[in-house]
C-alpha cells in the first residue's frame, strides 16, 4: 500500500468513528399477536366497566339491571383471562357485582310487594268489597277511601 491509500483509509476510518446511529435506540420487535390480545383485553375491559354501570343504573328495573351485570363478569374474567392489568376490568367486575346484589334485592322487593298486593286483592275479592266499591258513585268513592286510610 502507498502513502495515499493509507490517508484514504485512514479519513474512511475517521469518518466512520463520527457516525451516530440513531435508529438503534429506536429499535423494537414488534410482536402482533401480542398486540391483539391488548388490544382485545382492553375492548373487554372497557366494556366490562360499561355493562357494570349499566347494570347500577338499572339494578331499581330488577331483572333490567342484572343481566349486564352478568355480561359485565363475564367480559371482566375475559380480559383477566387475556391478561389485562389495568383497573378497569377490576372496575367493571366489582360494579357489574354490585349491581346484581342490587337487582337480586329489588326483585325480592318486588316479589313481595306484588305478593302483599295479590293478598289484599284476594281479601277484597272474598269479602265481595271489590264488587261494592265498583258500584260505587264518586263521592261514596272518597269517602270509603278516607275512611279506609285511617
Amino acid at each position: 500500500m502507498d502513502s495515499d491509500e493509507i490517508k484514504k483509509n485512514e479519513e474512511s476510518t475517521n469518518a466512520a468513528d463520527h457516525y451516530q446511529d440513531y435508529t438503534a435506540q429506536y429499535s423494537e420487535t414488534i410482536d402482533l399477536n401480542n398486540d391483539s390480545n391488548e388490544s382485545e383485553s382492553k375492548t373487554y375491559s372497557v366494556l366490562s366497566l360499561i355493562m357494570g354501570i349499566l347494570s347500577l343504573v338499572f339494578c331499581c328495573c330488577s331483572i333490567v339491571g342484572i343481566i349486564p351485570g352478568i355480561v359485565g363478569i363475564i367480559l371482566a374474567n375475559k380480559a383477566k383471562k387475556n391478561g389485562e392489568t389495568s383497573g378497569m376490568a377490576t372496575a367493571g367486575l366489582v360494579c357489574s357485582i354490585i349491581g346484581i346484589v342490587f337487582g337480586a334485592i329489588v326483585t325480592i322487593f318486588y316479589a313481595i310487594y306484588f305478593a302483599a298486593v295479590m293478598q289484599v286483592i284476594n281479601e277484597w275479592n272474598r269479602t265481595g268489597m271489590i264488587d261494592q266499591i265498583q258500584n260505587m258513585n264518586e263521592s261514596e268513592l272518597i269517602e270509603f277511601l278516607e275512611n279506609y286510610q285511617n
